[in-house]
């Protein structure tokens, strides 16, 4: 998440930087590959399905540690 993203959900929790994130990194680029081109690229398939997993897990995480307004409200504004 950059900075400007950040800050809109620190103001949203009016300042307020006591609440759970979640972060995704993506790893080295393989080989010589440019930084800027391997973050670019289009995810290959096997990158696609472990996404989906991932949100899988992601959610299932979410649903026993938040309440059910809050999992609606996330699933309607990121998914």
């Amino acid at each position: 998440m950059n900075g400007c993203l950040m800050r809109s959900v620190i103001d949203h929790f009016k300042g307020n930087r006591d609440f759970p994130r979640l972060r995704i990194g993506i790893g080295r680029p393989p080989g010589k590959m440019d930084s800027i081109n391997y973050v670019l690229r289009p995810f290959s398939k096997q990158e696609r399905e472990e996404m989906l997993l991932g949100r899988t897990n992601v959610m299932y995480a979410l649903s026993r540690y938040s309440s059910l307004f809050d999992l609606l409200v996330l699933n309607a504004v990121y998914f």
